[in-house]
């Protein structure tokens, strides 16, 4: 008994002393870095920014809470890995405080890229601990003041006539394109694009989309306020000749008139070349711009969100390429816009799930009823359309497959001699089942697809319970 008790007084006293490794080896870390409640903001307006994170801890310590935290903030990635915090070094802080950390260093200015990390000291049952440092994380400093917007409002000089849409009996604004082309002698080191529309956008540098979001920006009082968003565009830029190309439609100007606010955009792009030259290209009457393929229509106010109409005949291939020819485009027209501009500080919209249909039905007359399976917000996309040049196919989605009327929402593809593709881009529908008019042929289920659109938030919480009833309500409320 004598040997016993003394084996299990060596391995309990063993067992203590290794406890506090035990726990290092759970390999603590900060995780999920957020500044001003999103992660890597771009163009955010607030220049005492607030951090906040969260404690990694794979094997569930028992007890486990944070006791410190050290900040660094630098003006780039490089100075960061060195451990080096030029902007703002806060030292260990004791503190408990791991959500809206505010910043306490050198004072922040327009267009400034900043890089920060967090490393913490934890305390548990078995003793204290400090964690690595947490993987880099970033955010930028938007347009603070009036004067730094170096160009001014522009908008396309008034309508042309419809393209041959006089037989849709709706009303109808164009969706315009615009352009500018710049060169610059290098690479470019850093560069950012800060737009701001009245009316929603998709920016294109060179040809390419500048990010992922949709229908931006978010939705604002338009005629008192107008978001701006920033895009990196860094990446998307070469020596030589480059362009900046915006989709524009009328959007929230449309939907609502009260706010007697005509579209119109405003841009500018800030460089800096490898050299450290510094470039500023704004909005201004050099920028070209001509209507394009794409037209809300439809009636919009109480009950009326209109549709978008496609005439494929007049597809430009290429229209946002450096190499495109826009000499024949107009010039667009410098206008006064009246309004506060405040950095979109949310989420963007952006496509959030992919939607397959699961049965389609003929009807009369060349209609055609697709199940989607299940009820979305968002877009459809129609793939392989074909038809005698100038033919009309009509689109709606409802949630009644009797009725079809909702919201008076109808979309209309014209086509070409080449097999197109209608999908929505400034405009959305709700509902279950999609109606398809005026085709020759059937479609095919695989040409179909369903995109949900939302604001991207993150989940961050699950709700489940015994009650499949209160599960279901749950779903179905989270979906909404």
């Amino acid at each position: 008994m004598k040997t016993l008790s003394t084996n299990f007084k060596t391995l309990l006293a063993a067992s203590l002393l290794l406890s506090p490794m035990l726990a290092g080896a759970a390999q603590l870390n900060p995780v999920a870095l957020q500044c001003e409640y999103r992660i890597d903001p771009l163009g955010i307006d607030v220049i005492k920014p607030r951090f906040g994170w969260q404690i990694q801890d794979l094997e569930n310590t028992r007890g486990l809470r944070q006791t410190a935290y050290r900040l660094l903030v630098a003006t780039s990635k490089k100075m960061l890995d060195d451990d080096q915090g030029n902007l703002w070094d806060s030292g260990k802080i004791d503190s408990v405080q791991s959500t809206l950390v505010p910043y306490g260093g050198k004072s922040l200015s327009s267009g400034e890229d900043c890089y920060w990390k967090v490393k913490l000291w934890t305390q548990n049952q078995n003793g204290s601990e400090e964690t690595s440092w947490s993987d880099p994380a970033r955010f930028s400093i938007g347009l603070l003041e009036g004067n730094d917007w170096k160009g001014s409002w522009i908008k396309y000089a008034g309508m042309p006539a419809k393209k041959d849409v006089d037989t849709v009996k709706v009303s109808g604004d164009e969706h315009v394109w615009y352009r500018k082309t710049f060169t610059i002698d290098e690479s470019a080191a850093k560069a950012f694009v800060h737009l701001a529309s009245l009316g929603y956008h998709e920016l294109y540098v060179n040809g390419e989309k500048a990010d992922t979001s949709v229908l931006a920006p978010s939705g604002s009082r338009i005629d008192k306020r107008a978001l701006y968003v920033t895009y990196d565009v860094t990446d998307k830029l070469h020596a030589g000749k480059n362009v900046l190309a915006v989709w524009q439609s009328a959007g929230w100007p449309r939907f609502f008139k009260d706010f007697k606010t005509e579209p119109a955009l405003l841009v500018q792009a800030n460089v800096r070349t490898e050299s450290g030259a510094q470039r500023a290209i704004a909005s201004d009457a050099t920028w070209r711009c001509l209507p394009s393929e794409s037209q809300d229509v439809g009636q919009t106010g109480h009950r009326g969100y209109g549709g978008e109409l496609i005439d494929a005949r007049h597809h430009i291939e290429h229209w946002n390429s450096a190499d495109y020819d826009d000499s024949s485009w107009a010039h667009a027209v410098p206008t006064l816009r009246d309004m506060a501009l405040s950095a979109q500080m949310v989420e963007p919209d952006r496509i959030i799930e992919t939607i397959k249909p699961v049965k389609m039905d003929p009807g009369r007359g060349g209609s055609y009823k697709v199940d989607m399976g299940k009820n979305f917000t968002g877009w459809v996309e129609i793939r392989n359309i074909h038809g005698d040049p100038g033919s009309r196919i009509t689109i709606r989605v409802v949630d009644d497959p009797k009725s079809q009327e909702e919201c008076r929402q109808v979309s209309i593809y014209v086509c070409d001699e080449a097999p197109g593709t209608f999908r929505n881009r400034f405009n959305y529908a709700g509902g279950r089942y999609v109606f398809i008019d005026g085709l020759t042929y059937q479609p095919q289920l695989a040409d179909i697809t369903g995109y949900a659109v939302s604001t991207d938030f993150k989940r961050t919480g699950h709700f489940k319970c015994s009650d499949e009833l209160l599960n279901r309500i749950y779903e179905t409320d989270l979906w909404t």
